[in-house]
């Protein structure tokens, strides 16, 4: 079962795929979907984010972008467990990057670790992975919900989340996609909370 807590209406564009809730066992909030600038800067100011969500436990939404939380620890969503938002495969993943200390993004690290999924014609990217926490390995068939690693904090991150998006390869070009989850579109702000049973 999922619950919404959405900020009015919005239309979902033509070409966005739909997904299972990468998270469950709480309630979450969408923190940046899509290009979003503060007087700390951008985040998604890329092409290939034009999309993008990160998404951290409703508990730590007020939290992100305040130090005054300095452990991992203190973060709910660190070590929140990641479950396959598709049925796939896993095209590639990176799982030995560290972890950073609160308030530390290294901007040349990108997304760290990473899994990427080859779902049912187009791909998905999730990010930000915790340290030695994937327990699934390149070549893999995954189902939907299926347990795949732990959020965590590793590369250009200054506090625990999960970054996603999705993409349509056509020859070296990757073209960004919408993303729904379970049919629901998000903007930043959004929160859905979703239960282990969620599919």
């Amino acid at each position: 079962m999922i619950l919404y807590f959405i900020q009015g209406e919005r239309t979902v564009p033509a070409n966005a795929v739909n997904l299972a809730s990468p998270l469950r066992n709480g309630t979450y909030t969408v923190v940046n979907s899509g290009k979003n600038c503060t007087a700390a800067g951008c985040v998604h100011d890329t092409p290939g984010e034009i999309y993008a969500l990160d998404i951290v436990n409703s508990q730590d939404a007020s939290r992100i972008d305040n130090l005054f939380f300095k452990t991992l620890e203190s973060y709910v969503t660190f070590g929140e467990t990641l479950y396959s938002p598709c049925y796939g495969n896993i095209k590639d993943l990176q799982n030995d990057a560290l972890d950073h200390n609160i308030g530390i993004g290294v901007k040349t690290a990108g997304g760290a670790n990473y899994i990427i999924i080859g779902c049912d014609q187009f791909t998905v990217l999730m990010s930000h992975l915790k340290q030695g926490s994937i327990i699934v390995k390149a070549g893999d068939i995954v189902q939907i919900g299926q347990e795949l690693g732990k959020v965590g904090n590793s590369g250009n991150t200054t506090g625990p989340h999960l970054h996603i998006i999705a993409y349509r390869e056509q020859g070296e070009d990757k073209i960004p996609l919408p993303i729904t989850i379970n049919g629901q579109y998000f903007y930043s702000g959004d929160s859905f909370s979703a239960n282990a049973n969620s599919n």
